[in-house]
């Protein structure tokens, strides 16, 4: 069965990309352009990649902990304190779509052991 993975990001060119990118590597990604739309789908995901919401990423974040989802921030903000930091398993600066691919590929495979 596909690993899934929800992408929360309101850029859709980029979604775009990394749908294609994603079913290549035969993940199951899952779109939404808001945090109130990915807090419907979140438990029934393997991962999270999020972009900046107005610091609702931070609130993604902490649910993710509770619930022991792996989420990456995929973000172009570069003044991420290192509290911010740590609230994720992986930080990734746009657009780091080969970055991006190894982190996915690494808490996947955590996942699965």
């Amino acid at each position: 069965m596909k690993k899934s993975i929800l992408i929360i990001d309101d850029d859709e060119d980029l979604n775009d990309a990394m749908a294609f990118m994603f079913y290549e590597l035969e993940y199951l990604p899952i779109f939404v352009t808001n945090c109130e739309d990915a807090l419907l789908k979140i438990n029934s995901v393997d991962l999270v990649i999020i972009d900046s919401f107005g610091k609702k990423e931070f609130e993604i974040a902490k649910f993710c902990q509770k619930k022991n989802i792996p989420c990456i921030y995929h973000t172009g903000r570069l003044d991420i304190t290192d509290e911010e930091h740590y609230m994720f398993d992986s930080v990734i600066e746009k657009p780091g779509i080969d970055c991006l691919i190894k982190s996915v590929n690494k808490l996947i495979n955590k996942i699965a052991v």
